[in-house]
């Protein structure tokens, strides 16, 4: 895992930042830094995780961090980002042109296009080399590879092919449309998308906690990596699909040392 440790000076208690960040589930992540930011010369870089700000937990706390913070010295420890040769995840491939949506309907057809079915890919097939770095054998390699290709990506590509399996309703004419029945075929589909959606997650864990026993043992930890699928034609809202791993080194300075930051500190901007 890398970690870097960046520190610059806050001439002011009400000098901010100077960066912008969002805030996910399980996150705090730069997405923006001002070039005029007291960070903008040093080793604070775009996509990078914060993980504390002055020994405090950022994570669903920076309101209260950045508070907290008065002039002097701001030191914030951060986790790169993994590169693609760290990781091993794999890609959902259309197996026909026609994709995900659904042709309109015309004249007497009663049946939408055929849609696109999907397979899964890996972007790469070498070992990761953080894998390579701790030395671990081919045979532990492919037996990682296996666990992915095998068990992770099936179910992947189950999930990903319900959720453009959907089929609006507005797909078809008022005259021909059984709103009793196509209510129930599309609530049915969406079920189906949330039931294999939590088979693919409970999956990734399971092949995670067997990939992990292996890893371990040569200081080298994975770690989920998930895409967002859009539901067609149903809601915004989009489905997290495990897609493999990625692999960080385990060190001795991979804990850092931290402290909790008071919940209800008013907010205050970067």
């Amino acid at each position: 895992m890398s970690i870097i440790i960046v520190t610059a000076s806050k001439p002011r208690a009400d000098t901010k930042l100077g960066f912008n960040f969002k805030t996910t589930d399980d996150a705090t992540i730069i997405t923006k830094i001002d070039e005029k930011s007291i960070f903008a010369n040093t080793k604070l870089q775009v996509g990078q995780k914060i993980l504390t700000i002055n020994q405090m937990v950022v994570h669903q706390s920076m309101s209260a961090v950045l508070a907290s913070l008065d002039s002097g010295e701001v030191t914030i420890v951060v986790e790169n980002p993994p590169t693609d040769d760290n990781k091993a995840i794999f890609q959902f491939i259309q197996s026909n042109k026609e994709g995900p949506k659904v042709s309109s309907w015309s004249g007497g057809n009663k049946k939408p296009s055929k849609k696109a079915d999907y397979y899964g890919m890996m972007l790469n097939n070498t070992c990761p080399s953080a894998l390579k770095e701790a030395k671990l054998p081919l045979d532990k390699w492919l037996i990682i590879h296996a666990l992915i290709v095998g068990k992770l990506m099936p179910i992947s590509v189950q999930c990903v092919k319900s959720v453009h399996d959907i089929v609006p309703k507005i797909c078809q004419p008022t005259a021909m449309r059984d709103e009793s029945y196509y209510s129930n075929l599309t609530t049915d589909k969406m079920i189906n998308v949330c039931i294999l959606q939590s088979n693919a997650n409970l999956v990734a864990i399971s092949v995670k906690d067997q990939i992990n026993s292996i890893t371990t043992k040569f200081g080298v930890m994975a770690v989920l990596e998930s895409k967002c699928i859009p539901r067609a034609g149903i809601t915004k809202k989009d489905v997290s699909v495990p897609i493999g791993f990625s692999f960080h080194p385990i060190s001795a300075n991979s804990a850092v040392p931290i402290a909790v930051a008071l919940p209800n500190a008013p907010p205050l901007g970067l």
